[in-house]
């Protein structure tokens, strides 16, 4: 059996995703398919879709920026290919389903690429009508891959991969391969008949863990098949995709152990609390009366 992760290639996409959809669909004799791209952006960056574009594919866009609309636009001109500039929806006319339909696209097509950033899964939850072959659609690799999260509608938290798979499995997809942030599927009707590795996510481990220490450190784990490490999050990092720096949440002056007794100790939790209050009037001011209610109900 092969693994597709070794024909991970980009062209255009940003994790290899390139060259394991050449690979996959090589190996399911798709030589020129059709493709679904959303949120496309401008067609070209970071696209999952553009290299087989080129390749002779037709297939549809959709964004619903209108800044990257246009720019789609510009970039892609060829006849064969519907760009649509809308926010999809998971019910009703911008729902995912009724788009596809008045584009006329094909039921079971070649490759559904969703990355938007938040409501993936629910998107792919939404699609009744048809049933593509292939599904590349993003989690967040932050999220512990063993939780179950799924993203609040209209947020822009993401998915953990165990949702996500679990969604897939559900509906009769394996996992064929992961990347740093896109999991990609096909359909079992095909997974069957071709000589490649299925995967669990027990065999890839996706992903980061954020978590405490006990004096409230915020500690990082990354995750393998076999082994995690943890180490301390640096005092300034990066927070991924916000395109933010932050610092550790608790300053290193102030992180401790509670069941450390001393008046240092009990100093230092009420300057903490002073902080947390100074920093955040209204969101203190909502917790001191949620308390008060509990303490004194029906006052």
């Amino acid at each position: 059996m092969t693994s597709l992760r070794s024909f991970a290639r980009n062209v255009y996409s940003q994790y290899g995703e390139d060259g394991i959809l050449a690979e996959l669909f090589n190996q399911l004799s798709v030589s020129l398919g059709y493709f679904v791209e959303f949120g496309a952006w401008d067609g070209i960056h970071l696209s999952n879709c553009h290299a087989l574009l080129e390749q002779g594919w037709e297939g549809c866009y959709i964004e619903g920026d209108a800044e990257r609309y246009r720019q789609l636009c510009q970039n892609i001109s060829q006849s064969s290919v519907h760009k649509i500039q809308r926010f999809v929806a998971i019910a009703g006319p911008n729902s995912l389903d009724e788009i596809l339909k008045q584009i006329s696209a094909p039921n079971d097509f070649d490759l559904l690429s969703i990355d938007i950033d938040g409501d993936d899964l629910a998107m792919w939850r939404s699609l009744t009508h048809y049933r593509p072959k292939c599904i590349v659609i993003e989690y967040n690799p932050t999220i512990p891959f063993d939780s179950l999260f799924e993203n609040i509608p209209g947020e822009t938290w993401g998915n953990s991969a165990l949702s996500i798979d679990s969604f897939g499995r559900s509906t009769g997809y394996s996992l064929m391969a992961t990347t740093e942030t896109n999991l990609i599927y096909l359909d079992d009707k095909y997974s069957e008949s071709v000589p490649l590795d299925t995967l669990t996510l027990a065999d890839v481990a996706p992903g980061l863990r954020y978590f405490w220490g006990y004096d409230g450190t915020l500690l990082k784990g990354s995750i393998s098949p076999s082994t995690e490490t943890a180490d301390i999050a640096p005092e300034f990092f990066r927070v991924p995709w916000a395109g933010s720096i932050a610092v550790q949440p608790i300053p290193r002056f102030l992180r401790l152990y509670k069941d450390e007794p001393s008046i240092l100790n009990h100093s230092r939790r009420i300057l903490a609390a002073t902080i947390a209050i100074a920093l955040r009037p209204a969101s203190s001011l909502q917790r001191f009366k949620a308390k008060l209610v509990r303490r004194f109900p029906g006052r």
